[in-house]
């Protein structure tokens, strides 16, 4: 098998860790298994929105891997202060202008090392995972520079991330206009979503051909020493959750917020409701079980586990069965792995999307795949997409709209009677399907297409 080169422009690498570091890791980690091996080129400074521990010094990491740091600086420009940057990003077209001058600072400080790491240690392609879009960015200028493919991945979305907000409707078309160069140009652009895949075809016009799915997944190896425990709850029937908590969402000024619709002011291209990744739709079904059989009440834990601000610990600390409830503070991934494999029941939240009113979930929660490979059941409160596609073909628990209260309900009664019955499923549900989400077998997805666009 002919070796093949990759260089990786990626932000966050290890020893940096956030959600975004664990797809790029993978990749990097499993591809010389298939006959392609990384070259690195990622940030050694934080990223503005995703904190993570201090990086190391340059050099190979544990695998003898090159890997090449650089500030990037993401948000920063050169000879302008953050005052005034936050000036331009207060107006339409400016708040382009902004984008603009900051992008150009980052390309200034990483294109010189990725030059270099090419001239030295070789590349056949060029592999980029965004966010941030930068990286697609330096990538295109490097496939152009050296006549190079390019192979962007899209771990999120780009113009249509969830959170994104644009000062005018005329910034988000400009900015979706560098996002459909950047990928026109790419010789194939991976998702992580089959919805996402749709979007790109059908509002950017990339070529379905060029378009392909690779999901995220889990780690097999991170399995091995996280054998399910004895439940620590004297024989009750255990709810998971582990990760992010959303607040309720707070109501918004209307007449303030028509204003802004009608001159297209703060345009946001994704409609969120993020009250679906709170508590309150599950907590209204809970509640409404245990007002009608209270003696429930000493056969139910449910446990959270994470990094929680006050503003969720009082949603938590509100519930009228407070004694129902166990929050466990944040943990490594071997333990809240465990904590998922010693439930009789995972819970699955999912921030509801809407795009030109319809709906539209982009992306797939990552700990759905760690639920999946636990064995534990999954309650999964999502709306119709990826996620409820997945678990319905894997036969890995049941799926009810996020607000449904009746339907939660119902839900969690006939998972209780499964668990009286000792139905409760422990193992690796249908380990065919499943195997394709590990992320060493994903990684060689991964492979094909860097060779196939040689």
């Amino acid at each position: 098998m002919r070796t093949t080169r990759a260089l990786f422009v990626v932000h966050g690498f290890p020893p940096a860790q956030h959600s975004g570091t664990f797809r790029s890791q993978a990749f990097a980690r499993y591809l010389p298994e298939y006959g392609v091996l990384p070259t690195v080129v990622c940030a050694s400074d934080k990223a503005p929105v995703l904190p993570y521990v201090e990086l190391s010094e340059p050099g190979p990491d544990a695998q003898g891997m090159p890997v090449r740091r650089v500030a990037w600086g993401l948000g920063h420009s050169d000879g302008m202060s953050a005052r005034s940057m936050q000036r331009l990003h207060r107006f339409p077209l400016t708040d382009t202008l902004a984008r603009s001058r900051a992008r150009k600072s980052v390309m200034n400080r990483v294109l010189p090392v990725a030059r270099e790491a090419i001239r030295s240690d070789g590349a056949d392609v060029i592999y980029a995972s965004a966010p941030p879009p930068e990286a697609l960015l330096i990538a295109e200028r490097l496939g152009r520079e050296f006549s190079r493919p390019v192979v962007a991945d899209l771990r999120d979305p780009w113009t249509y991330y969830p959170w994104s907000r644009y000062r005018h409707l005329l910034d988000f078309l400009l900015e979706r206009r560098v996002e459909r160069l950047a990928l026109a140009r790419a010789s194939r652009v991976i998702v992580t979503t089959e919805a996402l895949r749709q979007l790109l075809i059908g509002r950017l016009g990339i070529p379905g051909k060029n378009v392909i799915v690779i999901p995220n997944g889990y780690d097999e190896e991170d399995f091995g020493s996280a054998d399910a425990a004895p439940a620590a709850t004297g024989g009750k029937f255990t709810i998971a959750y582990t990760g992010l908590l959303n607040t309720p969402a707070a109501p918004q000024p209307r007449l303030k917020g028509l204003a802004k619709r009608l001159t297209w002011l703060d345009y946001r291209p994704v409609e969120l409701d993020t009250s679906t990744r709170s508590p309150q739709w599950f907590f209204a079904a809970v509640e409404a079980m245990l007002r009608r059989e209270p003696e429930l009440a000493d056969q139910i834990t449910i446990v959270f586990v994470g990094s929680y601000g006050r503003r969720v610990m009082d949603v938590l600390d509100a519930f009228p069965w407070r004694q129902c409830i166990e929050v466990r503070s944040a943990v490594s991934h071997e333990e809240a792995l465990r904590v998922c494999r010693s439930a009789d029941l995972c819970l699955l939240l999912q921030i509801h999307c809407r795009i030109a009113g319809e709906d539209c979930a982009l992306q797939v929660p990552g700990k759905l795949y760690d639920y999946l490979r636990s064995g534990t059941r999954i309650l999964a409160l999502v709306q119709p997409g990826d996620a409820q596609e997945i678990i319905e073909k894997l036969e890995a628990g049941t799926v009810v709209a996020p607000r449904d209260v009746a339907g939660i309900e119902a839900a969690l009664r006939a998972e209780m009677d499964g668990w009286r019955r000792g139905e409760t499923r422990r193992e690796v549900p249908a380990a065919a399907d499943l195997a394709r989400y590990d992320r060493r077998n994903l990684a060689g997805e991964l492979a094909a297409v860097l060779r196939g666009v040689q």
